[in-house]
This record gives C-alpha cells, sequence and structure tokens, in this order.
C-alpha cells in the first residue's frame, strides 16, 4: 500500500493515467472480433510492480481498513491460485476458483466473490482488461437465520432489571 500512500487523492488518477498509456491497447479498423488472433491490436504483458500499483489504487477505494486488508489477501491469493496474468484471466478461470471455495461457509464465498468481482470490474472500467471476466460470476446466496423472539417470562424478567431510565431505553 506504499503506493497509496504516497500519491494521495490527486495522485491517484494520474498514476491510473500513466499506467493507462503504458499499457494502451490499439485497435485496428478492421478488428474482426470472431478472430483470436490480430496483427493490429498489440496486447502487452503488465508487470507484477504495475499490478501491486492496480491493485493498491482499488484498494484505496475502501476505507476500512480490515475491508483493505481483507480484499488484499482474497485478490493474491485468487491470483495465485489461478497463476495466469489478468489479462489471460477468463470466466472458467474464475468458476474453477470458485470451486475451490466450497469448503468455506457461504457467506465467506459470497464475501470472496464480491471482492473478486468489484477488482476485476475495477480493471475493466480502467481499460486494464478488455473484458470483464467475473461480471457473470454468482455468489451463493446467504441464508439469515430469523431472530429468536424473547418469550413472555424473558421479557417479563429483562423488565425487572435496572432503573426506570434502563427500562425505558429496552
Amino acid at each position: 500500500m506504499a503506493v497509496v500512500e504516497i500519491l494521495g487523492g490527486d495522485g491517484i488518477e494520474n498514476a491510473l493515467k500513466e499506467l493507462h498509456v503504458k499499457y494502451k491497447k490499439t485497435y485496428s479498423k478492421k478488428l474482426n472480433p470472431k478472430k483470436r488472433y490480430d496483427p493490429h491490436y498489440e496486447v502487452y504483458e503488465i508487470s507484477k510492480e504495475d499490478m501491486k500499483t492496480y491493485l493498491d489504487l482499488f484498494l484505496n477505494e475502501y476505507e476500512s481498513v480490515n475491508t483493505r486488508r481483507s480484499y488484499n489477501a482474497t485478490i493474491n491469493v485468487m491470483l495465485d491460485t489461478i497463476g495466469k496474468d489478468v489479462n489471460d484471466i477468463c470466466k472458467i478461470d474464475l468458476v474453477e476458483y470458485k470451486n475451490t471455495l466450497k469448503n468455506l461457509g457461504a457467506s465467506t464465498q459470497a464475501q470472496k466473490i464480491v471482492c473478486i468481482k468489484s477488482y476485476f470490474k475495477f480493471l475493466f472500467d480502467n481499460d486494464v482488461i478488455d473484458s470483464n471476466p467475473a461480471e457473470k460470476i454468482s455468489a451463493p446466496r446467504v441464508e439469515h437465520k430469523p431472530k429468536e423472539a424473547l418469550s413472555t417470562d424473558e421479557a417479563i424478567m429483562l423488565m425487572s432489571y435496572g432503573n426506570k431510565r434502563e427500562r425505558a431505553i429496552i
């Protein structure tokens, strides 16, 4: 996160612009989307240092230190597990990674998938990647257990504790 701390507020936009210019992709007017290879389309491999900068810029969008720490760990584990450059990651890679999370609880899986989706959306919105492979990845539904209501006896017992002010708050 050293890059973020050094850059400050306006520096973040400038850093994104510099990285975007460095890795700007050039398109031909005759680009055929059905072709997998087009000599008029240059794909740059993004260095690990620059990917770290993008990750720092992404994490800077969140104020909570705990969120930053969690998202940083989640993204780094995902990238290490998949083992590909972000330009080469496709939906199938993310589905396979999602399947490795099956041993975790539904809410943990959902949190990790939301994090990954946010990261790829950030990269896509800043023209780092051409398409968002995480766009249609779904997170598991988290079932919220209904709260158990107090019985009549428990409510009466609760109201008997404390002074008038505390009972009024309850």
